[in-house]
């Protein structure tokens, strides 16, 4: 698990401009759904969250385990160098935990990626 990124309420201060910022209160996925009484099976999830795919991936835990969506997410290479560590090293881990498999589905066609391997875009199936 990448360092600090535990995550049950965390507060994202965004920085609107140099001289206003904006405080935003997040919730995991697994909370909000449970919270709101939401049951209804969840068959496909697309994220583009600039960089904090792994938070939101570890913040649906339950969605994952139990529903096994088809993941469609950013797996920008840049990102690693903007965070400091090798996030997607973590999301392909996480992911493989769970029993997902990373398929990448371009000019080549559809076929399974490991880390250093990954598109910009990363579909992730459960093998299950």
């Amino acid at each position: 698990m990448p360092p600090c990124y535990q995550m049950e309420k965390l507060k994202i201060i965004v920085l609107f401009s140099l001289s206003k910022l904006i405080h935003v209160e997040v919730d995991t996925l697994d909370n909000f759904l449970s919270h709101h009484s939401i049951n209804q099976k969840i068959d496909f999830v697309k994220m583009d969250v600039e960089g904090m795919e792994y938070q939101v991936l570890e913040g649906m835990k339950q969605i994952l385990s139990k529903y096994k969506p088809i993941l469609y997410l950013e797996t920008l290479i840049s990102t690693e160098g903007a965070l400091g560590f090798p996030v997607l090293k973590h999301i392909e881990e996480y992911l493989k935990s769970l029993d997902y498999k990373l398929y990448a589905f371009d000019a080549k066609g559809f076929r399974e990626v490991q880390y250093l391997y990954l598109p910009e875009n990363t579909i992730a199936i459960n093998k299950n």
